[in-house]
This record gives structure tokens, sequence and C-alpha cells, in this order.
């Protein structure tokens, strides 16, 4: 079940660790739903393969700038879990994301890392949306 990023997306931004630690779970939880494959559906096994192979570099990216302007100073990362709705979690995701843009303002060299970010998420949504398996 995919229920913790849920009860995490209903949270109001409070720093930019809380993104980073949301983006870690999404890439471990995409990674044990590549793996587990209950739907059998090719499109989502590649969906979570492409996620969770491509958010990594841009996370990291992401945190280290951060990190370098003292706006991140501890990360936790929440349980993650298998993803049973991956359309709905990737919606939810997404728009959780764009709710920390907000908080770049004054930071401007973030945003542009924060629409790469957006963009791998579109992209897989699309994937999970429009491709056959």
């Amino acid at each position: 079940m995919s229920k913790s990023i849920f009860n995490m997306l209903d949270e109001k931004p409070k720093d930019l660790a809380g993104l980073v630690a949301i983006l870690f779970k999404a890439q471990t939880d995409s990674h044990i739903t590549h793996l587990l494959q209950r739907k059998k559906l090719l499109r989502e096994h590649n969906a979570m393969n492409d996620f969770y192979s491509d958010i990594e570099d841009l996370v990291d990216s992401f945190a280290e700038t951060a990190m370098s302007h003292s706006l991140i100073t501890d990360i936790t990362v929440p349980g993650s879990s298998e993803i049973t709705d991956t359309v709905k979690y990737f919606e939810e995701l997404y728009s959780k994301v764009e709710s920390y843009r907000k908080m770049l303002s004054s930071h401007p060299f973030l945003i542009s890392k924060l629409d790469d970010i957006q963009e791998l998420i579109s992209q897989t949504l699309y994937r999970l949306k429009f491709i056959q398996s």
C-alpha cells in the first residue's frame, strides 16, 4: 500500500528537506513496485524503472545545491511501500512537488532543477497513461 506518501502529501511544505525526503521515498516506492509487478504490465514495469533510475541524479543535484546554501541541514526518509495506484501516486507527487515552488523564489537557480524533476514525473505519467503493454 502507498498510504504513507499520501499522508505526507497532505502536509503543508515546511522546508526543502521535506521535498527531498518525498522524492527519495518515491524513488524507493517505484523500485519496489517495479520489482513486485503485481499488475504484470510492461508499461508500468518500464515506467517505474525509468523513474527510479532517473530521479536519483535529479534529487542528488537538487539536494546538494540546496545544502550548499544551507537550505537543507537534515534529511529523514519515511518508510517505503508498493504503489497500488501508480497514476494517482504520480499525479499527487507532481502536485506536491509543485507546492514547494514558492519556497524557491529567493533561489531561482533551484527552480530549473525542480522543473527537471516535474518533467520526469510528467514523463512517467505519460508512460503510465498512454503507452500500451
